[in-house]
């Protein structure tokens, strides 16, 4: 997983409950979410149910990756505010992508 599951209830249920129900022995995470409401709860739902979690494999890359959203929980606002940034966006992802 590119960010650790998500351990908050919303229009689905979390996500660590269901790889927790799903009997998932192994999780590899890359990045912790960076909300600090949630940062690390999901990691500590699938550890105390037993499952084995991986942190920190390709980290940085998954933070790249998740750029616009990390930067949308951290600063609260939007990165979308003109084209440059959309162009930005589409040249980073092919990037990611070759």
């Amino acid at each position: 997983m590119t960010l650790e599951p998500c351990s908050h209830h919303g229009r689905t249920g979390p996500c660590a409950e269901a790889l927790v129900k799903a009997g998932v022995e192994t999780v590899v995470v890359a990045a912790l979410d960076p909300n600090p409401l949630v940062a690390g709860r999901g990691i500590a739902i699938l550890q105390d149910a037993g499952i084995q979690v991986i942190t920190g494999v390709l980290e940085q890359e998954s933070i790249l990756m998740n750029e616009v959203f990390n930067h949308f929980i951290e600063k609260k606002k939007n990165t979308f505010c003109d084209a440059q940034s959309r162009h930005y966006l589409r040249w980073k992802n092919r990037l990611c992508h070759v």
